[in-house]
């Protein structure tokens, strides 16, 4: 049967978290059966199992549960997502966002009204409130300053910020024909990505922060070892993809790291030092 929305939500270990993401659909689901939920699990196995075995107890079977037999990422979760819905438009949800109000409708009647309209963001709360970042290629240094003051004001520039990817909207038949999610992209950079090959298509974006989402990220001050080597490479390879200047923002990503790592050792900030440190090194 098909539907109107395919809301896909990629896990990994996320038993404490999709309890929680699966109640706010159905509570603020404001299109009843034209809404689809798609669970697509990176675990493994064993660990599917489990979490599927407890959405089925918890919601019965509505919820279409894939067990993706190869983790090969968040991108490569969302591909098999999509593939496997119905919808005529994709929403894509971390299993840490919570519905706070009804957003499907409306939605709808934003991709309705512009046909050239490919993703669709609304207003992140939680974490910094950070709905929309600037573009790798774009950066200069000590620009999370900017990107902090463009979101406390709703600002989007379209040709230099991207989506956060964390709860967004896209047309289904629009993210098939540029390809869908690279999955040569592991984690991270996967937004960037999407928003540079819908604008080299001419394809419209749009930031909608009259309706909210929120997003229980934490601050995210700290980020492991594997994440940072996780970030770094896709970093790399998202600027040698699009041929963007790399040997320019890393000089420049170097001196942020330095004077960072002197404003916090002024401060006394030792955790903060010591991250800083480490992603020098790298």
């Amino acid at each position: 049967m098909e539907k109107t929305i395919s809301v896909v939500i990629v896990t990994y270990n996320s038993l404490d978290l999709i309890e929680e993401c699966i109640k706010s659909l159905f509570k603020y689901n404001d299109i009843g059966n034209d809404l689809e939920i798609i669970v697509v699990d990176n675990s493994s196995e064993i660990v599917s199992n489990k979490m599927f075995d407890f959405i089925k107890l918890k919601f019965g079977d509505d919820i279409k549960l894939i067990h993706n037999p190869k983790n090969g990422g968040y991108g490569a979760g969302n591909n098999l997502g999509i593939l496997n819905s119905s919808g005529k438009y994709i929403c894509i949800m971390n299993p840490d966002v919570r519905l706070i109000e009804p957003v499907f409708k409306e939605a709808i009647f934003k991709f309705k009204k512009n046909t050239n309209l490919a993703m669709l963001g609304m207003k992140q709360i939680g974490g910094q409130n950070l709905s929309v970042y600037f573009r790798p290629e774009k950066y200069l240094p000590f620009f999370n300053i900017f990107t902090k003051i463009f979101n406390k004001l709703n600002i989007y520039l379209k040709s230099k910020m991207f989506l956060s990817g964390a709860f967004v909207f896209l047309r289904k038949e629009d993210i098939i024909e540029i390809g869908l999610y690279d999955e040569n992209i592991f984690l991270y950079n996967e937004e960037a990505d999407i928003t540079n090959r819908f604008l080299n298509n001419s394809k419209n974006i749009l930031f909608y922060p009259a309706l909210r989402y929120l997003h229980e990220i934490g601050d995210r001050s700290e980020i492991s070892d594997f994440s940072q080597n996780i970030w770094l490479d896709s970093r790399v390879y998202y600027f040698n993809k699009f041929s963007f200047n790399l040997n320019s923002y890393l000089n420049i990503f170097l001196i942020e790291l330095k004077l960072k790592i002197i404003y916090f050792s002024l401060i006394n900030n030792k955790d903060q030092v010591k991250v800083n440190k480490v992603l020098l090194e790298k």
